[in-house]
């Protein structure tokens, strides 16, 4: 009889944890009751994981940044 599986990977994956630290800060100055200015920061996240389709048992890591935001009008 012929076996057919979904995935013909077996390894087993590492554990992997994921450490975060969240944040986001901002503030307006008005000058007068015509213009402003704003400024703001703050830190963005997209998760890591695993390919359960890959020969490589890698996991891939997390995404991290740092978005600055600066205007005036």
């Amino acid at each position: 009889m012929h076996r057919v599986t979904a995935f013909d990977n077996v390894a087993a994956f590492d554990d992997k944890a994921i450490h975060l630290v969240h944040s986001q800060g901002g503030a307006e100055l008005t000058l007068n009751d015509h213009a402003f200015l704003y400024a703001s920061a703050s830190r963005g996240f997209k998760s890591g994981g695993f390919n359960p389709g890959s020969y490589q048992n890698d996991a891939f890591n997390p995404e991290k940044i740092w978005a600055y935001e600066l205007a005036a009008s």
